[in-house]
């Protein structure tokens, strides 16, 4: 599923640096051929709202239903380091570009002082159009 993936553990550090600095903080998702965004006061408000439904003994997950509609999943994903993960679906937040013209792909490979190679690619080029309104209304409005 398409999600935003916010981590349990990050969210009092950003609550922090936002409440220092007074500065709104957004998560943005970058597919192949959308960018959605949602504001971290959304994701707040859809945590503290939403009924919790619990599955599962030895890897338990967390359902996040609002009016009967599951909105995200809460799981210690192995991907993450069994870090606990909350994956907001994208439906949640706002589509800001469908619009691409896609990067070029080049492939490279690291040696780590340890010997060991990484391989890994790297982004050339590319562009997106960005819908300005949705962004200035989540800017002026975070919730």
């Amino acid at each position: 599923y398409l999600s935003f993936t916010p981590k349990v553990e990050d969210l009092i550090v950003v609550l922090k640096w936002i409440n220092i600095y007074g500065v709104p903080h957004y998560y943005v998702q970058v597919f192949f051929d959308a960018i959605y965004i949602i504001s971290f006061s959304k994701i707040l408000k859809l945590l503290k709202n939403a009924s919790i439904e619990i599955k599962g003994r030895k890897n338990k997950k967390f359902f996040g239903r609002l009016d009967e509609n599951l909105t995200f999943i809460i799981e210690k994903n192995p991907k993450n380091q069994f870090k606990e993960t909350i994956h907001i679906f994208v439906n949640q937040g706002y589509l800001i570009s469908s619009s691409f013209v896609k990067p070029d792909l080049i492939a490279k490979r690291k040696e780590l002082a340890s010997g060991r190679l990484l391989h890994y690619i790297s982004f050339i080029g590319g562009d997106a159009t960005i819908d300005k309104n949705i962004l200035i209304k989540l800017i002026e409005k975070p919730f």
